[in-house]
């Protein structure tokens, strides 16, 4: 999901000196028409705001993927309410002719991790580029001690993440295979292409679960029968197990960038203000010699080196300027040379 903003009901000042926000993650696959859709998106906007509570949504006929933040009563009451069939604006959502598993992660910050409640319509919760998957029904779930079991009992299997490649640079399970995805439209090709032993066991994970829901699927129709996912993903195994056989942080998509095994924010990671990937390499903007942190990719190119596109943008006219300035200079002694 992606960074977002913030609802007058979010500005939370006087709550976020006496107290951790609670902070929830989930998603759940249905099918839905259109016209129950917009219904169910006006409810849940309705409800955040009477609440308080901020946070990023994505909808679509196939589902729901979010995570929301408020106080500890503001938060558990929104999600009692998603989770409440008994209520006709959201009762499509559990109504539906098939549905999955809700699916919740809990974590708490100090700080309000978003700028306000949004809730946005797309073609898919989770792009995969195949409209043709139906997730309500995927592969076998592993609770996060199921998974250590296995992973211990088992050393002759596939472990697979299926997250992108600025998510996997950050932390990932000991031993785990890196696809290097720069989308998740690539998970195919990269099944293809590797060719992972089709007589071992998959087990494969991701942040909070939702993309393995079809990745599975997908390595299912290219015959994988041996597939596993991990349930709840990262976020529910830190919850569970901690630490356990997972390595480094976690990206998450809001303010907090990373949490640690505690699902604490690390506080050593900001969204690059060039590129938008995590990163922590520390900088004196050379515009403004504020002190930064960029990532260490965009702090090797020429006039990324700063504290903002802004920043990035004046140093690199004031280079052009120099440059122009510096031919005008050149043309005008050759042509003073000619002449003389």
């Amino acid at each position: 999901m992606e960074t977002n903003e913030n609802s007058n009901a979010c500005d939370s000042s006087e709550n976020a000196a006496n107290e951790a926000f609670l902070v929830q993650s989930f998603y759940r696959f249905f099918h839905l028409e259109e016209e129950r859709l917009i219904e169910v998106k006006r409810a849940l906007e309705t409800k955040a705001e009477q609440l308080g509570v901020g946070g990023l949504l994505i909808i679509a006929n196939e589902g729901i993927n979010g995570t929301i933040a408020g106080t500890n009563n503001s938060s558990s009451l929104f999600i009692n309410f998603l989770l409440d069939n008994s209520d006709s604006s959201i009762a499509a959502l559990s109504h539906s002719d098939k549905l999955g598993a809700w699916n919740v992660k809990e974590a708490r910050s100090e700080d309000f991790p978003f700028r306000r409640f949004k809730i946005k319509r797309r073609e898919e919760i989770v792009t995969s580029g195949d409209e043709t998957i139906d997730a309500r029904s995927s592969s076998e779930h592993l609770s996060p001690e199921e998974w250590d079991r296995m992973i211990s009992e088992n050393p002759d299997l596939t472990l697979l993440d299926t997250r992108n490649w600025y998510e996997t640079e950050i932390g990932k399970f000991r031993g785990a295979i890196d696809p290097k995805l720069n989308n998740f439209q690539e998970f195919t090709d990269f099944v293809l292409k590797s060719s992972p032993p089709k007589d071992k066991p998959v087990l494969m994970y991701c942040t909070g679960g939702i993309r393995c829901e079809k990745a599975s699927l997908q390595m299912k129709s290219l015959g994988y029968e041996k597939v596993y996912q991990l349930k709840g993903g990262i976020l529910k195994y830190f919850e569970k197990v901690g630490r356990g056989l997972y390595e480094g942080d976690c990206l998450v998509f809001d303010k907090r960038v990373a949490v640690d095994p505690n699902l604490k924010p690390t506080g050593e990671y900001v969204f690059c203000p060039h590129c938008g990937q995590p990163g922590k390499e520390k900088i004196t903007c050379d515009n403004c010699q504020t002190e930064a942190k960029i990532c260490h990719r965009c702090s090797e190119k020429p006039f990324k080196s700063t504290c903002s596109k802004n920043c990035a943008n004046q140093l690199q006219f004031k280079a052009e300027r120099a440059k122009e300035n510096r031919a005008k200079e050149n043309s005008a002694r050759t042509k003073d040379s000619l002449m003389a």
